[in-house]
């Protein structure tokens, strides 16, 4: 027989150690600074302080949203949520040309529309330190 050593909790990597839900608050945050640098940043290197910010951001959300579904809605629903998130996502990249042309075309500013996504992401990060406060969101399994 073999022995397997135990993992330590400090071993464990951050959404297994923290929960899902309370790494889940912070995905949004570095692309919050990443819009911020790119819509007051001058220079051409604030684009890929941008791009870093965005990948981080696209990273997180990766990792952490599989986990959050299966936290948050058990892993029986696994499959159908995600696949209503991948619809939403491919629906989102389609629009999201189309609705930047139409308002660069009606004369928006790009700064304006920058900070509009700006608005968008803080407001979505408020919004998810609100509804994961004090784990209140929690699964029907798990109410007591």
């Amino acid at each position: 027989l073999h022995s397997f050593p135990t993992r330590r909790s400090s071993d464990l990597p951050y959404v297994d150690r923290l929960s899902a839900r309370n790494v889940f608050r912070w995905v949004a945050v570095p692309l919050a600074f990443g819009l911020m640098a790119l819509a007051f940043g001058r220079e051409l290197y604030w684009v890929f302080i941008y791009l870093v910010c965005a990948g981080l951001t696209v990273g997180l959300s990766m990792t952490v949203s599989g986990a959050v579904i299966a936290e948050v809605f058990g892993v029986e629903s696994l499959g159908a949520i995600r696949g209503y998130q991948s619809a939403i996502v491919v629906f989102a990249t389609a629009a999201a040309p189309f609705l930047m042309g139409l308002y660069l075309d009606a004369g928006w500013s790009p700064i304006f529309l920058l900070m509009i996504i700006e608005f968008l992401t803080i407001a979505a990060v408020i919004f998810s330190f609100r509804l994961f406060r004090n784990n209140e969101f929690l699964p029907a399994k798990q109410k007591s």
